[in-house]
């Protein structure tokens, strides 16, 4: 233990994130193939509640996010996985493991299969369809094995922090592309009457995909975890000036608001002026509203493949956590350190597998869905409510108090107690609805 007040020797991590580049890695994680129908979320919405609920989407995802690095930190956790047993114990950290990774593989199945899609329709436009070369199977195989197996074998996120920004500018491209379209549809007067200002056409169906958008919480540990203990926004600190406990979790918080304030704004936009073009004519894909030989949004088919090829390895990163977490239990192994073996065993296995399953299947399925929205129910909103709610966590011998003597008013535990109910059931209805719509 470090001997400087409050000031945690976390073991076995490779402290080396930045302030910006853990913000980069957290746009990554949230941005992703959805970003493509909030247009047509806008449109079942109406532009104004459309915009209200991507504001208030927003909010939760930093409250729930906030529980998650506050405990990582409080805690000296490095994964999820790890944090789930430090708060809530082992059984249960075995079911968010198996669910982390089945989410984690999905997802990254979906990436492969969207870069192979992408090159095929954008080789479909250019008149090179047919070709082996510009086939779905040898697009996922070369673009897998070329780009997203090296990006996949560093340990940490922070070192793919700068595949990451890649994502950043190519939403930013998105919501020009899509303003550019979009805003001579302001001046038409009959376009514009058709748009809704507010609707509840299919409300419950809208509220998991906006939800959905903005989730970045298996990474957020990790990322909590990697934080320097030298790093701030503004200016780099001295070697003798490292963050305290307090002062990380104000950096995290700070991270958190403007990763998801980012997030926010490229959604709001592309779904406002996506919607205003198209009206209600709107697809739940907007890409496929545009002219098939509309240069500027065809590069938006490929700025959605750069997002696949940088959203991979950090959504591969927690899928590793998971399965290490998962055997480690099992054989009564010690988790930290990861050895060098292992990292490569357990990467080498989860590629391999999305990459068979992405070349064997065109369709995910409802399967995936099922797990996808089960998932992202427990992980984003059930874990925070419980941990928040957890007397276990209090007591873990590795608990790191803020401060000598630290006790919550008690107006703020009823504020806390009232917050882990409200995340309980939107966990609940997330679940719910998801497992509904598949009956």
């Amino acid at each position: 233990m470090d001997e400087r007040p409050h000031v945690v020797a976390r073991k076995g991590i490779q402290a080396e994130g930045t302030a910006i580049g853990s913000v980069f890695t957290l746009v990554n994680a949230a941005v992703g193939a959805g970003v493509v129908s909030f247009p047509y979320a806008f449109s079942k919405t109406g532009v104004l509640l459309g915009a209200i609920l991507t504001l208030l989407f927003a909010v939760l995802t930093v409250s729930t996010v906030s529980v998650l690095t506050k405990a990582t930190i409080r805690t000296n956790s490095t994964t999820y996985s790890q944090l789930a047993e430090t708060t809530l114990g082992k059984p249960f950290s075995l079911v968010v493991s198996l669910f982390l990774l089945l989410n984690q593989l999905g997802a990254c199945i979906a990436y492969m299969m969207i870069v192979g899609g992408t090159v095929e329709t954008i080789a479909s436009v250019y008149g090179a369809a047919g070709s082996v070369f510009t086939g779905r199977k040898f697009a996922i195989a070369t673009s897998s094995l070329l780009v997203l197996l090296p990006l996949s074998l560093p340990k940490t996120m922070g070192a793919v922090a700068a595949v990451s920004s890649l994502s950043s500018f190519s939403l930013i491209y998105m919501c020009v592309a899509v303003m550019i379209r979009g805003i001579p549809s302001l001046f038409n007067h009959s376009e514009m009457s058709k748009i809704k200002l507010v609707s509840f056409e299919d409300l419950v169906d809208v509220i998991p995909l906006m939800l959905f958008a903005f989730m970045c919480h298996v990474q957020a540990p990790t990322v909590a975890a990697e934080l320097s203990d030298e790093t701030s926004f503004f200016k780099k600190k001295n070697e003798d000036d490292r963050l305290s406990t307090r002062d990380r979790i104000k950096l995290m918080a700070k991270i958190n608001v403007v990763s998801s304030g980012l997030v926010m704004i490229g959604y709001a936009l592309i779904g406002e002026f996506g919607y205003v073009s198209f009206g209600p004519l709107t697809n739940s894909n907007i890409l496929k509203n545009y002219h098939q030989e509309d240069v500027l949004m065809n590069l938006c088919s490929i700025a959605i493949a750069i997002v696949s090829l940088s959203s991979f390895p950090i959504n591969i990163n927690p899928g590793k956590g998971a399965l290490d977490h998962i055997i480690c239990t099992i054989m009564k192994w010690p988790i930290d350190p990861l050895t060098t073996s292992r990292h490569l065993t357990e990467t080498l296995f989860l590629f391999f597998v999305s990459l068979l399953v992405a070349l064997s299947v065109q369709n995910l399925g409802s399967v995936f869905e099922i797990i996808g929205g089960s998932a992202g129910a427990l992980l984003a909103f059930m874990c925070p409510s419980f941990m928040t709610m957890s007397s276990t966590y209090q007591e873990r011998t590795e608990y790191i108090p803020l401060s000598d003597g630290e006790t919550a008013p008690e107006m703020s535990r009823i504020g806390t107690r009232l917050k882990a109910a409200l995340f309980m059931l939107i966990g609940l209805f997330i679940f719910g609805h998801t497992i509904a719509n598949h009956l």
